[in-house]
């Protein structure tokens, strides 16, 4: 197998499966001494309800003092982003850029 098709190879695995644990992969060719990078797509995992409660609550635990003590009204919402395979920080960020619920 050419060098050539080893990366076209790799190239599809990585658009296709988006399962490449290493943020950054170098291919040498054979034909020079030229390194080819290839950035993998992070993998997003996506929780079911129970999980995605219990990430945010040992995120909230854990991040207690810096968070806005308005964050607990915005519970489902975190929820649903950590669900759609949204890490914890990034859910919580957010939701409290969200504008508050009115009743």
């Amino acid at each position: 197998m050419r060098a050539r098709d080893k990366i076209a190879a790799i190239i599809c695995v990585v658009a296709r499966a988006h399962i490449v644990k290493k943020p950054t992969r170098r291919i040498p060719t054979a034909e020079s001494k030229l390194t080819y990078h290839i950035k993998a797509a992070p993998l997003v995992k996506k929780l079911k309800k129970p999980e995605a409660a219990k990430v945010m609550y040992d995120f909230y635990h854990l991040n207690e003092k810096r968070l806005s003590s308005t964050i607990v009204t915005k519970r489902e919402l975190i929820i649903g982003l950590l669900m759609e395979g949204m890490t914890a920080e990034d859910a919580f960020a957010k939701a409290s850029r969200a504008p508050d619920e009115q009743s």
